[in-house]
């Protein structure tokens, strides 16, 4: 149907194609008509069930952003195109892309039309949750651990910190490695663990957090443009690190097992990286757990072509038997990130390096460089937590309700293709035929669930599976977990993958 009428002269005989905002138009035969966008092919809008219905285009339109689908730099269609496509008033167009601006996902001019924003990087990449969530979502999208253990702790400890002797230095500098006590801490803890074979205080680096330390490897190792490898599915944070240092992030194919040894073997011989990255216990976002063969494998391809190894290990304490640590195989060589975002609290903001020997004081010059040393006040809770044990408590206390979290995660979804452990963090979902990532991520939106689809952890489309990432950590409650994994149940069983399935 034409929304112009026809044109008669010149026009009548041919077919012109031209472009206003993404082309949105076309004319044929005389007649200008308005072309169907794909963006909102999957859009079924239920007019008697009560949505606000700008509200739901809102969230379509925000979640193919968020999903890579829609890049920066796109033209989004313009408003009445949108409105004519979905039977819709231009005012409710108009506010659903209001609710975008203010989210910060498009901007738009006057005569231009509308386009993506360009996302800021996102450092704190793994508890990333896309476009900012409307009320009354149930979000499975961060990382973190589900137990009040620590704020307990940090009730019960906060009274008496003062009497520690430490406590009268906590206005002063440290030096950028970190407070000794926290290091020799930390490295006790290591070793009674039985994570690395050796830990030595004085190469221990204390960091705001895994990500910090991963940061300050990077500098140290790296300069812009060199090549660094990871898993060709890992998570945000690795991405945007490299973006934001303008190294080359590789992604190296993973089979069954993790990360392939041939493929490594094969990356190292033609791309020459300066780093490999890897998270060998419970992989985010696949969940994945190198066998201890597989580690050592790996560890020797990386040492026989004297390429570091940086081990993100952040979730070993999360896993009852992960196997011996990579840089156990070769210390002189790798590099070994801890942390206890996600076995204590992100809060706390305390992860560390165990460098090679020789290593430690580049890596900390990395760190002054940032923040010159981390808050006094942060170590000193985290010493008292190690040195009196209420770590482990912290972390039992953490284990078990992620182990109560995961059994509802597998009852409720007990017939879908899930990647787990019983005490990790999140899943990894496969998505049945004909179901895929952008679609399932919307609709589990439009029904009130936020998840993170396997795109926002693939280093190239071509490497992308159709999954989602679901963190049972992240509601407040069991019965927020049972709501979302239900809403997730009814949509994996509904029509086909489309998003009227949901209506």
């Amino acid at each position: 149907m034409s929304i112009f009428g026809n044109f008669s002269g010149d026009f009548s005989h041919t077919i012109q194609w031209y472009s206003r905002y993404n082309n949105d138009y076309h004319s044929e035969g005389g007649a200008i008509i308005a072309t169907h966008h794909p963006l909102l092919n999957d859009l079924v809008l239920d007019r008697q069930g009560g949505q606000v219905l700008y509200l739901v285009l809102a969230e379509h339109i925000g979640a193919q952003i968020h999903a890579g689908t829609l890049r920066a730099g796109s033209r989004l269609p313009a408003l009445r195109t949108i409105a004519q496509q979905l039977q819709l008033n231009l005012t409710t167009v108009t506010r659903a892309f209001k609710v975008l601006r203010d989210q910060g996902l498009i901007i738009s001019r006057v005569g231009s039309g509308s386009i993506v924003a360009r996302r800021p990087l996102e450092t704190g990449a793994d508890n990333y949750s896309s476009a900012p969530l409307l009320g009354g979502v149930l979000d499975l999208t961060v990382n973190r651990p589900p137990s009040a253990a620590f704020s307990q702790a940090l009730s019960a400890l906060l009274p008496r910190l003062s009497e520690d002797e430490r406590y009268a230095t906590l206005q002063d500098y440290y030096p950028p490695e970190g407070a000794d006590w926290l290091r020799e801490a930390i490295s006790n803890w290591l070793l009674s663990s039985q994570v690395v074979a050796r830990a030595r205080p004085e190469h221990i680096i204390v960091t705001y957090g895994a990500q910090h330390a991963l940061a300050c490897v990077l500098r140290a190792l790296c300069q812009a443009g060199d090549t660094v490898l990871a898993d060709q599915i890992t998570y945000q944070g690795v991405m945007t690190l490299c973006q934001s240092m303008k190294l080359s992030l590789h992604g190296v194919p993973m089979d069954q097992g993790g990360m392939s040894p041939a493929a490594l073997e094969a990356a190292c011989q033609i791309q020459r990286p300066k780093a490999i990255i890897l998270i060998p216990t419970l992989h985010n976002p696949t969940a994945n757990t190198l066998s201890p063969a597989r580690r050592q494998t790996l560890a020797e391809i990386a040492r026989r072509h004297k390429i570091p190894i940086i081990e993100d290990d952040v979730y070993h304490s999360l896993h009852d038997n992960p196997g011996p640590s990579l840089t156990s195989f070769a210390p002189q060589l790798n590099y070994y990130i801890g942390g206890f975002s996600k076995c204590v609290a992100p809060g706390l903001r305390i992860g560390f390096v165990l460098t090679p020997p020789g290593r430690t004081a580049r890596v900390g010059s990395a760190l002054r460089v940032d923040a010159w040393c981390v808050s006094p006040l942060n170590m000193l809770i985290a010493a008292h937590l190690l040195e009196t044990g209420t770590l482990h408590t912290i972390i039992a206390h953490q284990k078990a309700e992620l182990s109560a979290r995961q059994t509802l995660l597998t009852e409720q979804l007990s017939d879908c293709d899930i990647s787990t452990y019983h005490s990790s963090t999140h899943a990894w979902l496969k998505l049945p035929t004909p179901w895929t990532t952008a679609t399932f991520v919307s609709t589990a939106r439009i029904r009130g669930v936020a998840v993170l689809g396997s795109d926002m952890f693939a280093l190239t489309p071509e490497t992308n599976v159709q999954a989602v990432r679901l963190n049972v950590g992240a509601p407040r409650s069991r019965d927020d977990l049972v709501r979302a994994l239900n809403i997730l149940r009814d949509i994996l069983r509904s029509a086909g993958g489309r998003l009227a399935g949901a209506f």
